[in-house]
Order: C-alpha cells, then sequence, then structure tokens
C-alpha cells in the first residue's frame, strides 16, 4: 500500500470515530477527531488516561488554530512563525469550538503544528483538527517507534500509520503557557526540543 493510500485510511478511520497511531518528528502520536466525543472517550479509554489531563490540538498552521482559541496574542504569531511547523505545543485560551472533554474541562488549549511529512499529511487529508497525545499507556515512556507503538497497543482497536523514511528526535514537544499580558513572562510546562533560551521573550522557565 502506498504512502498516500495509508494516509487515505487513517483519514477515513478518523471519521468513522476510530483513534490513529501516527509518526511526529517528536514521538509516536495517538490522535482521534476532536469533534468526535465517542473518539475522544476511546482515546482516553486506549491510552488508559485520566479524565482531568487534557489533550492537545493537532493542526496544519495559524489559520487553522485561529479558530480553536478566543485569544491569539501577538507573542503566538511570532512563536508560530519561528518554531511552527516545530515541536512547540502552545497554550491558549480556548474557544466554545473546542470540546471541553478534550481538554479536561479547562479553560485553555494545547495547539501544536507538527513538521513530520506525514503527520502533515494526515492532517491535510483529513482536514480537521486531530486530538492528540502521545502514543503510550498513562504514566509510561512515550513510544519513539511505530514498533514501540504497535507492541503496547496490541490488540487493540487502533489503526497505525507507518512511515520509516523519517526518524523522530524522540524528545517530547517544548509546551508553552502564552502570556495575554505584554508586561507578563510566559511560563514553560514543560521543557522537550526547544529550550526556554530558544524561545527569547520573557519566559518563565522551570527549575532544574
Amino acid at each position: 500500500m502506498s504512502a498516500a493510500t495509508q494516509v487515505q485510511h487513517a483519514a477515513k478511520a478518523l471519521r468513522a470515530g476510530r483513534c490513529v497511531i501516527f509518526p511526529t518528528e517528536t514521538v509516536i502520536g495517538l490522535g482521534a477527531d476532536m469533534a468526535s466525543p465517542t473518539a475522544i472517550d476511546s482515546l482516553f479509554k486506549l491510552k488508559r488516561r485520566p479524565a482531568d489531563v487534557p489533550l492537545a490540538m493537532m493542526i496544519e498552521g495559524v489559520e487553522a488554530a485561529k479558530p480553536l482559541v478566543s485569544a491569539w496574542p501577538e507573542r503566538a504569531d511570532e512563536l508560530a512563525r519561528r518554531f511552527w511547523p516545530g515541536p512547540l505545543t502552545l497554550i491558549l485560551p480556548r474557544s466554545e469550538i473546542v470540546p471541553p472533554g478534550a481538554v479536561a474541562g479547562g479553560d485553555t488549549v494545547g495547539l501544536r503544528c507538527p513538521s513530520h511529512p506525514t503527520a502533515r499529511a494526515l492532517l491535510e487529508e483529513f482536514q480537521r483538527p486531530i486530538a492528540a497525545t502521545s502514543a503510550n499507556k498513562h504514566t509510561e515512556p512515550a513510544a519513539t517507534s511505530i514498533e514501540e507503538a504497535k507492541a503496547t497497543f496490541a490488540g487493540d482497536p487502533v489503526l497505525i500509520l507507518e512511515d520509516a523514511e523519517h526518524d523522530a528526535l524522540a524528545v517530547e514537544s517544548t509546551v508553552l503557557l502564552v502570556s495575554l499580558d505584554p508586561d507578563r513572562p510566559d511560563r514553560v510546562l514543560r521543557t522537550g526540543a526547544i529550550s526556554p533560551e530558544e524561545l527569547g521573550g520573557n519566559v518563565d522557565a522551570p527549575f532544574g
């Protein structure tokens, strides 16, 4: 089966409410249709993820991100220009489009625009945001290869989209809470592939 056909099958599976495992440039992802409560519920169950731990939304770029948020400050534009597509997740106030169940009922949403060609092809084919997390059971290390993900989810009802041509960083994305007040710092919630120093600006980084 060609790569393009695999992507088409994966997008069809997402539309049908199934969960899909797919490569990203950081770690292997596990995703579902953001707009389907049933699919979101299935993803939480597959991962054994507590309902109070939010998912991130994978999107194609800034224009796809803006409808998902109620505020998009200039700082978000700056960061997106510099690091998207790439391993940076921006946390911003969510709009009503984002289902509360996908973000643990919270007021914010994590947005990530991947650079991996297969992840981008899937987003382009699906044409909707993908609610996503790393492909592992909750509290276990994130899968850094499709083989690891296959072993973790063996027997589970999930479609696996493979790509042997592009390696991952094996480091998760950096997660940044973007401040809406230019006088207050952004806050790094998870240090990953992009260091706090690389982000520039006024950034409050965790110790250690």
